[in-house]
């Protein structure tokens, strides 16, 4: 099955579930995990029609964005350490992870000396589980506040990671407890 063909089969799985769930299927947007895929594999995805790449570790981004540069909007959804904040800042648009306020207040200093705004979400660790990162849900608030209060930071939400489960619809309390908390948060 070619690229193009699976792209189209995912968006319609996209639109079915956004009209189940009475979402906006416009509103949704596919972010393409890079994770296991070769540069000319993403130039054949972008090719097909993917808008955004999400990388999960700082130096294969700063590798595949050296190649295809700014053909798509680029995202960090892996763990991010301080230490690479440098590889990651300058490319992407979304920092999908963040999880402590040591990152957070290093991310504010390297993109205060770059001049950049970026958006960023939260990671909570909803099923507790010890191989998950993210900050429980009890102290998301007060990472939130400290993003709320810097400058070159636009905290736009929160995300987690499901459960390692059997059964996929055993993660939905773990779901629905992140949109209540994004709801606290006003987020």
């Amino acid at each position: 099955m070619s690229i193009h063909h699976n792209l189209i089969t995912i968006q319609e799985g996209i639109r079915k579930a956004a009209e189940r769930s009475g979402r906006n299927f416009p509103d949704i947007k596919l972010v393409v995990a890079g994770k296991y895929a070769d540069a000319q594999t993403l130039q054949e995805a972008i090719e097909a029609g993917v808008k955004i790449i999400g990388e999960n570790k700082a130096q294969d981004l700063r590798d595949k964005y050296k190649i295809l540069g700014d053909q798509v909007e680029w995202h960090f959804i892996g763990h991010l350490q301080s230490n690479k904040v440098k590889y990651v800042a300058p490319i992407v648009t979304l920092i999908h992870s963040l999880d402590s306020e040591k990152l957070v207040i290093e991310l504010e200093k390297y993109l205060t000396k770059i001049n950049k705004r970026l958006k960023i979400l939260i990671e909570v660790n909803t099923s507790g589980e010890s191989t998950k990162h993210g900050v429980d849900p009890q102290s998301a608030a007060a990472l939130a506040a400290v993003c709320k209060k810097l400058s070159h930071l636009e905290l736009v939400g929160l995300m987690t990671m499901g459960a390692d489960v059997d059964n996929p619809e055993n993660n939905r309390p773990h779901f629905r407890s992140l949109k209540k908390l994004a709801d606290q948060l006003q987020l």
